[in-house]
């Protein structure tokens, strides 16, 4: 029994487990051979997804860790002794901690929803008051940056949905489309029956838009398409992921739709009510 793996780079990346076993009679002489082909492609696709994820959260944890290190071995070296030091350092230190806190959050809203240990409490919701706690709560971030939040959401759109959870998926991308849209931009929240069944929801901006090799990536976990900018500007690379996730958990899809210079749309499908 001989076995090998063989790649097949011009076929998708293919990856094939071979073995092959000889067909002997019955004086032991070669009559032919037997191969046999597994298809591996898949588990070795899980596999770079599983490694870079531990990569990635292992560099995600490592940063802030560090810093904080760094500012408690500072202070307990004689920086206490300066008390607007002390206070500035320690502020540091805060938000680093607050930055592992959000991480670790994620992550544990990410295995509880790939896993289904969270379960969707469905009701009949108005979406319009959802997208306007969400403006509420974002208010003084978009002034921070002087961007103008507008919910456009007809008052009567329905969904069969779980509000907090809605909630949660509006957040995360008005969030983002804050960070990312600009200062002195424009964020409009929107909703359209699409159909007797489904709702389609809508976060626009008129940020610089996303570049169009990563519009089809930016859901991966930890996926980045301006890794310099996406770190300044804080967040745990998760936020979209969980969106995703939340969506197809309803029943329901999400995508994103930019060009350059002229702002990112992301939508997202529920059910109708």
């Amino acid at each position: 029994m001989l076995g090998f793996e063989l790649e097949l780079p011009g076929f998708d990346n293919r990856c094939l487990q071979v073995n092959a076993t000889a067909l002997l009679d019955r004086n032991g002489k070669r009559q032919g051979m037997i191969l046999v082909f597994h298809d591996l492609t898949r588990l070795k696709q899980l596999e770079n997804t599983r490694k870079e994820f531990v990569a990635n959260v292992s560099h995600e944890l490592r940063t802030p860790l560090s810093m904080i290190k760094g500012y408690v071995e500072t202070l307990i070296n004689g920086a206490k002794d300066d008390p607007n030091v002390a206070t500035r350092f320690l502020q540091t230190i805060e938000k680093h901690a607050d930055r592992l806190t959000c991480l670790i959050e994620d992550l544990l809203t990410i295995s509880r929803l790939e896993s289904g240990q969270i379960v969707m409490n469905l009701q009949k919701v108005e979406l319009r008051p959802v997208a306007n706690d969400v403006v509420n709560d974002l208010k003084s971030r978009a002034d921070d940056k002087k961007v103008v939040l507008e919910n456009q959401v007809p008052a009567e759109i329905r969904v069969r949905a779980d509000a907090d959870r809605i909630q949660q998926v509006l957040f995360n991308l008005v969030d983002n489309a804050i960070k990312y849209g600009g200062s002195e931009g424009h964020v409009w929240i929107g909703a359209l029956a699409v159909d007797d069944q489904m709702i389609e929801v809508s976060v626009r901006d008129n940020g610089p838009g996303i570049p169009p090799d990563a519009i089809e990536r930016v859901f991966e976990r930890f996926y980045r398409a301006d890794k310099a900018r996406s770190r300044e500007q804080g967040g745990t690379g998760l936020g979209l992921s969980i969106v995703k996730h939340i969506v197809q958990s309803h029943g329901g899809e999400v995508w994103a739709k930019s060009s350059a210079g002229q702002g990112t749309t992301f939508l997202f499908t529920l059910p109708s009510a």
